[in-house]
């Protein structure tokens, strides 16, 4: 599909798609090696997109299955057409056929309406085949997917094998409901997916809306750092932030105020949980522009004016409180007054990574050691968010 890295790299951002360069890579070692990809990661965090532009990069289609609970079998591979059967037997009434040719007649192709797993094999040029969603569906139709996985073919009852005409670029995708089969993941390439950091979605919302400047990309994607980092029941997507910043441009506002909450909570709180929440007087401004807890700031905190690795660090501070605590430390530890961080730590990053930090990063790398490893071992509960103090865990299965 793609003859150099350069290529698809070039053409994945046509599309308007940004991915780091090892990702890049992931994906073009899958294309070339005829892998399928199993991308895990929270909802809306752009794992669907990447087929969607992958085929729109190769000049492709997608056939996509889309799980869900109850999906058969004859809705990914297809089934026969039970009514245009019983014509073609009316028909057959009055020809001088055979019954052994009129059963072999209606088991054939003809008769036969394919779903997304048969259509990608049958297409004359290869395509991308998304099954979305895969968590969703119990293990034995997971286990049905290990033939076309592994063979590239499949076996239909009463009508024969399928073999590949063309080996479809695979995309798997997973919101980590269900943990998926080890022979899934063997024979896939796994990539976890999670939120795009600050820079790559001020990035993507600028690809998506060229008529703004560069200080409306970097606050709405400060926007959502900041929600979600608010512990809300669902966290705003990319595409969600894509669609508040278009709204945003539609009303005229180069900027987000308190007064446009009431307008723009439908693009951000999609439960009454998250909107009763963002109602509150500390919900919706305070992760605009106020201070927490009276402490004060440089800037208002939307506008992330730093992209430093060490924001990213390997664990979750979600409660304003808990954030504020770090702030006061670092204050009366001699470091000043300054705006509290977006703090959206992520797993797996090295928090001793060196690079020219801005004002708060250095200090804050220290703070965030000490806070997650004391949140880990005290008994704080007043300070962690209500799943954690209620022993129920965070996203990543630690306990409070």
């Amino acid at each position: 599909m793609f003859d150099s890295l350069a290529e698809l790299s070039n053409k994945l951002a046509s599309t308007g798609y940004f991915i780091d360069p090892v990702m890049v890579q992931v994906v073009f070692l899958a294309s070339k090696l005829k892998k399928p990809l199993l991308l895990e990661g929270p909802a809306g965090s752009g794992k669907t997109q990447l087929a969607v532009s992958v085929a729109a990069a190769a000049g492709t289609h997608v056939e996509r299955l889309q799980c869900y609970r109850g999906v058969t079998e004859d809705k990914a591979i297809g089934r026969f057409d039970e009514g245009l059967q019983r014509l073609y037997m009316e028909f057959s009434k009055g020809q001088q056929e055979s019954w052994q040719s009129v059963q072999i007649s209606l088991k054939g192709r003809d008769f036969f309406r394919p779903g997304p797993l048969m259509r990608a094999l049958e297409c004359e040029h290869p395509c991308v085949l998304l099954i979305d969603e895969l968590d969703k569906v119990d293990d034995g139709f997971e286990a049905m997917l290990l033939e076309i996985l592994s063979a590239w073919q499949l076996s239909i009852p009463e009508f024969g094998t399928v073999e590949a005409r063309t080996i479809p670029f695979v995309v798997l995708t997973s919101n980590e409901e269900r943990r998926l089969g080890d022979p899934i993941r063997r024979r896939s390439l796994y990539v976890r997916v999670e939120h795009p950091t600050p820079q790559r979605e001020a990035d993507i919302i600028a690809s998506r809306t060229p008529d703004a400047n560069a200080e409306f990309h970097r606050e709405m994607a400060g926007i959502a750092l900041s929600f979600r980092n608010y512990s809300l029941e669902k966290p705003p997507s990319v595409s969600e932030m894509i669609d508040f910043a278009n709204a945003l441009q539609l009303l005229g506002a180069d900027h987000v105020t308190e007064k446009h909450r009431d307008v723009l909570l439908p693009f951000l709180a999609k439960t009454e949980k998250d909107r009763r929440h963002l109602l509150l007087r500390e919900g919706f401004k305070s992760l605009l522009d106020e201070p927490p807890n009276g402490i004060p700031q440089t800037s208002t905190r939307r506008k992330l004016e730093c992209f430093c690795p060490d924001q990213y660090w390997g664990t979750r501070i979600s409660s304003l409180r808990w954030k504020s605590f770090i702030v006061a430390s670092m204050s009366a530890s001699g470091h000043g007054p300054i705006e509290e961080p977006e703090v959206d730590v992520r797993r797996g990053q090295n928090p001793q990574n060196s690079h020219n930090a801005c004002e708060f990063c250095k200090p804050m790398k220290t703070s965030l050691i000490v806070i997650w490893t004391l949140s880990r071992f005290l008994p704080i509960a007043p300070q962690l968010d209500r799943d954690s103090a209620a022993g129920q865990g965070d996203r990543w299965g630690h306990s409070g």
